[in-house]
């Protein structure tokens, strides 16, 4: 069985994950993210006043922030990035990130890197009047950022529905999902889960969840591929109404023969020179408390083939289906009863 932690190796993909897998790669982003949030968790602050409205679409660049930029190398300084982050929240408008949660990134070239949220705020926003009655609120979200001399340009990409241009706000569906059927209604949840690229490909996992409040009900798992050439178009393009539509492969379903969730693939993944490793957990429930980790490996090349996919059946033996799939860690070392288990 491979290790469950590790650099990953690979010419081919850049990851960056979040929630603490790989810290160092995440250091400079997680004090900008928690920015972002900040300014979200503002929404119910009545606007007083809204930044100033954007020029037309047709002459809309992105938007340019001073900062650490999207260049390869170490990660950034964190209150740089905090910074940078901050400041696109600051000058978001109807089709701008504003703030989200979830987060990971891969990069696609020397100069440009595509961030991938969950529950994300779409803009206006502003330092005096936070997230206010007019912005948008999508279940996920692609924001690339490009590098451009000393600062980076930001685009944010949805589903499509966001607005075209200032004074037209829409109905911004997620990128993967459904809009919800009025702004701010329920809809289902696809959120983000670990990615990584293959050749030309951003092969991205999304975990599915019904419409609701906690507790979540997962549903399975969705594999969205995305040319690489589509993101890195998209943030050379102009401000508003960027869409990404990745292509998108739904994992059968399927719960463990001693009942509970679904097990949900895409918490980790790591290459290993030509395979991929595919981590997957089982939420926990009445009948099955502590949530328990699952693990697949695939040829890189084949992981959006379902097929081709070997599970950890127990005792280092490896097998072909889903339904031999057993727990890669022993009964009980799961996170109930110790910490609060995230979704």
């Amino acid at each position: 069985m491979a290790p469950t932690s590790g650099t990953r190796t690979g010419a081919d993909e850049a990851p960056v994950r979040r929630r603490g897998r790989h810290g160092r790669e995440l250091a400079g982003l997680t004090a900008g993210i928690a920015a972002g949030l900040g300014i979200a968790l503002a929404w119910l602050v009545p606007a007083r006043s809204q930044p100033p409205s954007p020029p037309p679409p047709s002459t809309s660049p992105p938007v340019l922030i001073r900062g650490v930029g999207a260049q390869p190398g170490p990660a950034p300084d964190a209150a740089a990035l905090d910074a940078e982050w901050t400041a696109y929240s600051d000058h978001s408008g109807c089709a701008d990130w504003a703030g989200g949660d979830g987060v990971s990134a891969i990069r696609l070239n020397s100069s440009q890197l595509a961030w991938f949220f969950s529950d994300t705020f779409i803009g206006p926003a502003g330092p005096a009047t936070g997230v206010s009655q007019l912005s948008g609120f999508v279940h996920n979200s692609v924001v690339v950022q490009t590098a451009a001399g000393r600062g980076s340009t930001f685009v944010t990409l949805t589903g499509g529905g966001a607005c075209t241009g200032p004074g037209r706000p829409g109905n911004a569906a997620p990128v993967v999902g459904p809009p919800p059927a009025v702004p701010r209604g329920p809809s289902d949840k696809y959120w983000e889960e670990d990615g990584l690229r293959i050749g030309g490909t951003v092969v991205k996992f999304y975990n599915h969840y019904l419409a609701g409040i906690q507790p979540y009900i997962p549903v399975g798992t969705v594999i969205a591929a995305f040319p690489v050439s589509q993101l890195s178009a998209a943030g050379h393009g102009p401000r508003y109404g960027a869409v990404a539509r990745p292509h998108l492969i739904a994992l059968p379903s399927w719960t463990p023969p001693g009942g509970g969730a679904p097990v949900l693939w895409g918490a980790a993944l790591l290459r290993a020179g030509n395979t991929v490793y595919v981590y997957g957990t089982q939420s926990p429930d009445v009948s099955v408390p502590d949530r328990r980790l699952y693990l697949a490996r695939v040829p890189a090349r084949k992981l959006t083939s379902f097929g081709a996919w070997r599970f950890y059946a127990g005792a280092g033996r490896w097998a072909a289906g889903q339904r031999n799939a057993r727990p890669a860690q022993p009964p009980g070392s799961g996170c109930a009863g110790r910490v609060r288990c995230s979704r």
